[in-house]
């Protein structure tokens, strides 16, 4: 599994901003694409969905109709040298 942490407090809503939802899509889908996982919300979880955690994160104000809608167009919309390619186009 890949953990992704964002700042902020699972119930302050005005911490999940538009920047954070756009760079963790764009990095959630470079990680997908590099090792084929698909983007759907059974292999695309929060801590709070793995078993046995004890986190409550991102919390209930995590939009993730929003997040997946993100995710799916950054991985659609990669440059030619591919979402983990660095800014030359050889990797990062």
């Amino acid at each position: 599994s890949v953990g992704i942490e964002h700042e902020g407090f699972v119930d302050r809503p005005q911490d999940l901003t538009d920047e954070m939802y756009a760079a963790s899509a764009r990095l959630t889908a470079g990680i997908c694409a590099r090792y084929d996982i698909p983007l759907d919300r059974e292999h695309i979880i929060g801590h709070v969905q793995v078993p046995g955690t004890d986190h409550t994160d991102p919390g209930p104000h995590w939009d993730w109709d929003r997040y997946m809608k993100l995710v799916r167009r950054a991985a659609t919309s990669a440059p030619s040298g591919g979402p983990t390619s660095g800014p030359s186009g050889g990797p990062s």
